[in-house]
C-alpha cells in the first residue's frame, strides 16, 4: 500500500473467507519505502522479507511473523 507517498508492506492471513491484517506496517522506518516483499518458512515459522529505501540508503529487512 502507499501511505503519504511511502510504500508500506503489510501481512494478512485468511480466516475462513475473510482476510485479517497481522499488526501494522512491517516498515522499520515509516518514512522509508518498502518494496519487493517475499514470504518464507523455516519449517515451523513464517518470515517476511522486503527491501527498504530512504533516499540513496537501501536495506534488506526480515521479520519472523507470529
Amino acid at each position: 500500500e502507499t501511505t503519504g507517498g511511502t510504500f508500506q508492506t503489510f501481512v494478512k492471513h485468511l480466516h475462513g473467507s475473510t482476510w485479517i491484517q497481522n499488526g501494522g506496517s512491517l516498515n522499520v522506518n515509516a518514512t522509508a519505502s518498502a518494496f519487493a516483499p517475499a514470504l518464507g518458512f523455516d519449517g515451523a515459522n513464517p518470515y517476511a522479507a522486503w527491501a527498504g529505501a530512504a533516499g540513496s540508503l537501501y536495506s534488506i529487512q526480515v521479520k519472523r511473523l507470529q
